[in-house]
């Protein structure tokens, strides 16, 4: 690859930094405000009532990704229900670590210290993935990238090494990382094939040796050993969403695929949940502005450039069953992995010239806007939470046994989830919390404030049963209609 003009680099290196620092103020100062949303009070509640060896073996409320759940129970002890943005700060943490995973690993496929830096960068902001860093739930996301990354660079220091020891021990950590990767989430499967795929392209020579074969076998046997553990606990590679097999037969995959990789190009911006104005004129210009990176990429460094289609082909593989609405934020977490090695091809642009240097900067300024756009909306909605659960404890107090809530804050339009109604029984653990029956509200920003958009099911409110309380939320900031 040749090196761009100094002036260049620095001024690449120097804006992709200044963004991803941007990003991480937003998402810190957000974690500082955090309340639990949505997944947050089961996720956290199941971890806190089961011992460990239960999260191994069984699982819980649909999922088998012990490793989380065995996490989160021990977070649980310093943070409890009383210091939600510990959890928070957390998964920023593991955000942090990919950010410097995938520098490493762009390095040592070759890629320049631009094209790493910018890759960083690029997956700090994850525009296309922001509720992976926002939402405490988008960690097991976060944690089994973490584990995939880590086995590829660990992958690559068993064809590097020199001594068997080192091998030894670089094929340990391979086993470890997909331990982490599959452990977390589902689709951490793919990590055998992506860590090959890294030794075939960055070390082809070193393909048909013994010590990365063996790499590849360890990564292969974890998970083996991971399907097994997962059958025994979910029979017929079942989830919460259906038999896997059964998802992959019943959805369009293929309407699925150009979702996901449109995702990547109509990442949420301000009018795109509300109604575009122009959506075939941004809808273009985010196509011809990935084409010249594109380009750019494969003229720079064709066969590093390869890989990183490949390998975003492979991690896209496991999410096929799911799509993603255009301009919401929702769902996003399914492109936290792939978009690594999106952020790895504006990387690679970054440096090839001033044309693509002047790309990429501009596809890291709309990120930052994108992601400065998203949070005011993840705080609304953690507000939002945070407001229902206050309004709920005087309940707990009145001793009733049956609640109604016509208007309960279910999830807002752009894409932030806000809560279920089995909130309250893991939030006031301990507590006799009587049975609650809700009505559900679509809600959509308008401002800074949020306003009613719709009823989830919009059959007309009911009346209260004999026996059961209703607690209209006054604090919820919405007309009803």
């Amino acid at each position: 690859m040749k090196p761009a003009v100094p002036l260049l680099r620095r001024v690449v290196t120097a804006g992709a930094l200044a963004s991803a620092a941007v990003v991480l103020t937003l998402a810190v100062t957000h974690a500082t405000q955090y309340f639990f949303l949505y997944d947050d009070f089961a996720l956290i509640g199941e971890a806190r009532a089961h011992a460990a060896g239960t999260i191994l073996r069984d699982s819980l409320f649909g999922f088998y990704r012990p490793l989380l759940f065995a996490t989160t129970r021990i977070e649980s002890a310093w943070f409890g229900w009383h210091q939600p943005a510990g959890y928070l700060l957390v998964s920023l943490g593991w955000h942090v670590l990919n950010a410097a995973l995938l520098f490493t690993l762009t390095r040592r496929i070759g890629g320049t210290v631009v094209a790493a830096t910018v890759a960083a960068a690029v997956l700090t902001i994850s525009p296309w993935a922001g509720e992976t860093y926002l939402w405490f739930s988008g960690r097991f996301d976060v944690m089994s990238a973490a584990g995939v990354l880590a086995a590829m660079v660990s992958a690559l220091g068993v064809a590097d090494a020199r001594t068997p020891w080192g091998r030894r021990v670089w094929t340990t950590l391979v086993a470890i990382a997909t331990c982490v990767a599959v452990f977390s989430k589902e689709p951490g499967v793919v990590t055998p094939l992506l860590c090959a795929l890294a030794i075939i392209v960055a070390r082809p020579r070193a393909w048909r040796q013994r010590g990365p074969m063996m790499a590849i076998l360890a990564s292969g046997s974890v998970v083996v050993a991971y399907l097994v553990m997962r059958q025994l606990a979910l029979p017929g590679f079942g989830s919460a969403y259906g038999s896997v097999f059964t998802l992959y037969l019943e959805r369009d995959v293929w309407t699925n695929a150009a979702s996901l990789i449109g995702a990547f190009g109509a990442f949420p911006l301000p009018g795109t949940i509300a109604g575009d104005p122009l959506p075939f004129v941004r809808i273009t210009g985010a196509a011809v502005l990935g084409l010249v990176v594109l380009a750019g990429a494969v003229k720079a460094a064709p066969r590093l450039t390869a890989f990183a289609v490949l390998a975003l082909l492979v991690s896209l593989g496991p999410v096929l069953p799911f799509d993603i609405e255009t301009g919401s934020s929702a769902e996003g977490r399914y492109l936290y992995l792939p978009g690594a090695f999106v952020a790895m091809a504006i990387g690679l642009a970054a440096g090839a010239s001033r044309v693509m240097a002047a790309a990429s900067l501009t596809i890291i300024g709309v990120s930052v806007w994108s992601v400065s756009h998203q949070v005011p909306q993840w705080r609304a909605a953690t507000a939002t939470s945070r407001e229902a659960i206050e309004e709920f404890r005087p309940v707990l107090r009145s001793g009733a046994t049956s609640v109604y809530i016509p208007n309960f804050p279910y999830y807002l339009a752009e894409g932030p989830y806000v809560l279920e109604d089995f909130a309250f029984r893991y939030y006031f653990e301990g507590a006799t919390v009587p049975e609650v029956r809700t009505r559900n509200m679509l809600l959509r920003m308008s401002g800074d404030q949020l306003e009613f958009a719709g009823w989830i099911d919009p059959a007309p409110e009911s009346p209260a049963t004999p026996g059961e309380t209703v607690l209209r939320l006054n604090g919820i900031q919405a007309r009803e209609r």
